[in-house]
Order: C-alpha cells, then structure tokens, then sequence
C-alpha cells in the first residue's frame, strides 16, 4: 500500500515538470490546438485562468534571432516597437465568438546564440538532506536544472529504505536524474553536517565539486555555474559560497557560505578537512543552539576556516535570497530582485520567504537559450519585459534600470525601521555589500503597472507567457508567445 501511494503521489506530480524532459518536442501539443496561432482569440481558450470576468486581453508574437555578436547578459535591450497594443475586452462567459487581435505581427529580439545539448554536470557531486514530500515537491525545479546532465545528485532523507528505492527508481527513470537516496537518522541538522561524508564515500572519478545545497535551492543555468568554477582549480583547497544579502545576518553568521545559495568544496579541501573531522564534530558540540547563531551551513564554514588555512571565496552570484515582508508571516515582494537584470547562478526562499515561479520563468530557455530568462527589453512605450516574470509600464518615466528596486526588506532594515517605512530600504548600511546600487520602491498604480506570470506552458512550436494587472476594476492580461 505504502508503495501504492508514493508511485500515485509521484505521477501526480508529472504536470508540473517541464515537459521538454518528460516528451520530445515533438509530442507536445501546437500552439494551434488552444488556438493561440494566428489573429483570433477564441474566449474559450482563456478558460480555466484565475482571471476575471469580463477581462481586459492582448496577445503579443515574438520571434527571436540567433546572434553570436549579441551580448550575453546585457542589462537591458532597446526594441523600437511598442508593447502594449490595444486591449480588447473579454467576456468569457458568454457565447463562443471569434474577436480579432489588432496587431498580430511578430516583434523580432536578438538574442545570444546557444547551444540544446544537455550540460555534461558529471565533475558535481550535490548532496540534500530532505524528507520525500518536500523531495516530491522539489522535482520538476530539480528536474529542470539536472536532468540529462550526467550530474551526480545524493539525497539524505530518514524514511523507509525500501520505498525510498522505488522512489529512487522512479526518478532516475521518469526524469532522467542521476540521483541516488541515502536513508539517514537523526535531525535535519545533523544529517545536513554528515552530508560532508556522505558525498565523500559517493565520489566518482569524474567528481571535483561537493555541492552542499537546500531542497529549494535552484540552478537556473548548468553551463554558467560551471562557467563560475572554472574560475577556480579543484586541485586546490576552494570554499566558494554567497553571503546573506542582510548585513545583519551576516555580523551573526560571519563569513560563511549560506546554504541555501549553494555550498561548493573542492575535492581537495574535503580530502583535507576530514582529515580533522573528529575536531570539526567537537566545535559542532560545544557550539550553542541559539536560534540565531546555530545553522549547520554556518558550523561546516567555521570547521574549514579554524582547522583549515582556506577561507571563503564569495560568489555574489550565488544568491541566498534572505529577503523579507514587514513582518515575518507575511510573503515578501521579491519583484525588485527578478527585475534588477542582475546574473544569477543560484536561488533560493523562492517558495517560501517569497513567491517565484522558477520553472515558469525558465520554460522559455526552449526558446531562447539559458541567458534569456529574467532577460530585460524596453519597448518604445516605456514598458519593460523581464522575460518569463514581469511587464512593467511607466507612465511618467523609466526609472534608472542599473539600480534596484527595494520592495522587500531585509532583517536589518526591519530592526532599524519597525513602522515598516520605505526610509529604511536597501540603505548602504544594510545591504551595501550585497544588493546596491539600489533605489527606492515605486508606488504600484501610479508610478508603474505591473503584469506578473500568471502561467507559461510549453508546445511543440512556442512556449505561452500569461502575464495579468489586477489593479483595475478588470484583470488585464497580456499573453506573449514566443514562436519556435
């Protein structure tokens, strides 16, 4: 029975993986079959949207070009086109009828050129301590970044062996993932510490990166955090992490790798600090468990930097994400960070310190390559499109696009401003070593208008963008296909 269940709750799941790795592009259904081909809008096809009615709706064509002289990462693109055409209103309710689009032309981005073959990840070795529902519900982001790509994936959880090898079974052969689950006992800290030796009797000749990381930790490109490593020789001692984006967590934590962005050991280090590990496991106990100061990720950084001579090695791109509500129970506005057109190698609080539909936003790296999500244009109607999570328009002026918008706080700026003001935001003080340039937040329905991702699915000739406002007295949606 027990089997029953994990196999139900894993096909369950199925929806939500991209489905570029469940089926060939060419299994999935055409843009046709929910008529999104062509100048006609079938109401009908908009069924089954969290989406008012009546509603306000355009749809936007956009095809892209394949340029090896194209920038990569560039902050933002100028596009002498116009956006936001006319709208047309929706009545979904009513009888089938057929509505013409105004403008059904095709906008034409350049983008960098990019290679589909899978990533070869088989010199990274990363590990997860987890239990199986928050594992399920890690796969299709997991799947999205690690499957096909020879990537070794060890997964510490305490649960029943022989269900957890059916589980192990059922991933490996469903979603294509090297990975392989290691039935451990005790708390989540303690199996998060003994990942060290775990990963270390799972090494491979091919292995030179121990990745310690979050069960939401999520790896948008394979190719550019391998790209970040090569900065670096595994044949050295290297601790290499991102720091909080709170200087206050920081003052607490010190120079640590945060786990949650990513933890990454050279062989060699390993090798070398398990050699003292009976020492480490001895700072571990005499340290104490406040809420604050004990964190396992934080323990393993103080391990290497007092029995080794190798100290961390900052990756600013590899992001933490420690970005807050006024008010630890409430969801924080992370727009101003996915907006900021900054490089990123790793995320992470996306599904829980704030809302962020990771794989939605990288479904259209089928389209456009791994630099093209989050990738930002300005359109001549003072509209920015921030690829895959937002369309903003301006109506008074673009703000400066170099700095980032603080609509979040972080915990310091929260300590120093308990009436929860905007004075306090993205101060140097706070977040100088981490987030700036930075700039304060604009007022939604005045100075911007904003359209997030409501849903993106993928066909065989285009991936769909549903953004939607719903400042108005009517949603507005804004359906953007990017053609194949």
């Amino acid at each position: 029975m027990l089997l029953f269940i994990t196999f139900y709750l894993l096909q369950s799941r199925l929806h939500f993986l991209p489905s570029s790795f469940t089926t060939s592009s060419h299994d999935l259904p055409a843009l046709r079959s929910d008529s999104l081909s062509g100048c006609n809008i079938i109401p009908s096809s908009l069924s089954g949207f969290d989406i008012s009615s009546p509603f306000s709706y355009n749809r936007r064509y956009i095809r892209t070009v394949q340029n090896d002289a194209h920038e990569k990462h560039a902050s933002v693109q100028h596009i002498d086109a116009d956006l936001l055409t006319k709208f047309v209103t929706i009545d979904n309710t009513a009888s089938e009828s057929k509505i013409t689009l105004s403008n059904c032309s095709p906008i034409q981005l350049h983008v960098s050129s990019f290679d589909t073959r899978p990533v070869d990840g088989s010199e990274l070795l990363v590990g997860v301590a987890t239990t199986l529902k928050r594992l399920q519900e890690a796969v299709p982001h997991i799947s999205q970044w690690a499957s096909h790509t020879k990537l070794k994936l060890v997964i510490s959880m305490e649960h029943d062996a022989a269900e957890a090898r059916m589980v192990e079974s059922e991933l490996q052969n469903l979603y294509h993932l090297n990975i392989h689950i290691k039935i451990t006992t005790g708390s989540w800290e303690d199996r998060y510490l003994g990942l060290v030796t775990l990963l270390n009797n799972e090494r491979t000749p091919a292995t030179r990166w121990i990745v310690l990381a979050d069960d939401d930790t999520y790896f948008p490109s394979l190719q550019r955090l391998k790209t970040m490593l090569s900065a670096y020789d595994p044949n050295d001692p290297v601790y290499i992490g991102g720091l909080s984006e709170s200087f206050l967590v920081f003052t607490r934590y010190k120079q640590v790798g945060m786990g949650g962005a990513g933890v990454f050991l050279s062989v060699t280090l390993v090798d070398e600090l398990l050699s003292s590990w009976d020492q480490c496991l001895e700072i571990v106990k005499q340290q104490v468990r406040t809420p604050w100061k004990y964190g396992t990720d934080a323990l393993i950084g103080r391990c290497i930097t007092e029995l080794t001579p190798t100290k961390l090695s900052i990756a600013p791109h590899l992001h933490q994400l420690d970005l807050l509500a006024h008010g630890r129970s409430q969801i924080a506005d992370a727009s101003g960070f996915y907006e900021s057109g900054r490089d990123i190698v790793s995320l992470h609080h996306w599904r829980s310190w704030h809302r962020a539909d990771v794989v939605g936003i990288h479904r259209v790296k089928t389209i456009c390559g791994d630099a093209c999500p989050l990738q930002r244009w300005q359109f001549r109607d003072n509209v920015i499109l921030t690829n895959g999570f937002s369309v903003v328009q301006y109506p008074h002026l673009v703000p400066d696009l170099s700095k980032m918008e603080m609509t979040f706080f972080t915990e310091g700026a929260m300590a120093d401003n308990p009436q929860g003001g905007n004075d306090k935001k993205g101060t140097w003080s706070e977040v100088g070593h981490s987030l700036t340039p930075t700039r304060p937040e604009l007022i939604e329905g005045k100075d911007k208008k904003s359209y997030k991702l409501l849903d993106s699915k993928e066909y065989r000739d285009g991936v769909r963008q549903l953004y939607v406002n719903r400042g108005g007295q009517v949603d507005q949606v804004l359906d953007i296909i990017w053609l194949r």
